[in-house]
């Protein structure tokens, strides 16, 4: 994959059956049968391949970059947060719904009001196996 030879990877993410890269300019690579697509995609869904950023979100903008068993969360450092995966049992919120209906082809910010009160800004959000944290 020719985009990847000046991808500069800063960071490596694994979870189950999928793995991220983060490069130095902040693009977002990903491979695995959990990386965007449902169980019945072809093979080829499971290559690496170069996943969007969220609309509006440059490299710069991204502070931490959380994968978990069926997704990936981008925080930026304004506080937004985004999600791209799978969402089980309204994990992430009830805008993005639970169970295939929540996988996503690109990233999609998390409500405002989620997992916050008021003005709180998240200042840190990881994910885990059957889990996610968020830090306001």
């Amino acid at each position: 994959m020719m985009q990847t030879a000046s991808m500069a990877c800063v960071k490596v993410l694994g979870a189950t059956n999928h793995i991220t890269f983060v490069g130095g300019d902040g693009s977002i690579y990903g491979m695995g049968s959990r990386i965007q697509k449902s169980y019945s995609m072809p093979q080829e869904s499971e290559l690496l391949r170069k996943i969007e950023l969220p609309d509006g979100v440059s490299g710069a903008d991204i502070k931490r970059v959380s994968v978990g068993k069926m997704n990936r969360l981008v925080l930026t450092h304004d506080g937004r947060l985004f999600h791209n995966g799978y969402s089980k049992y309204y994990q992430l919120g009830p805008s993005i719904g639970s169970g295939q209906d929540s996988q996503f082809e690109k990233f999609v910010e998390i409500e405002a009001n989620w997992f916050r009160n008021g003005d709180d800004k998240i200042v840190n959000a990881i994910s885990g196996r059957h889990w996610n944290m968020v830090f306001t």
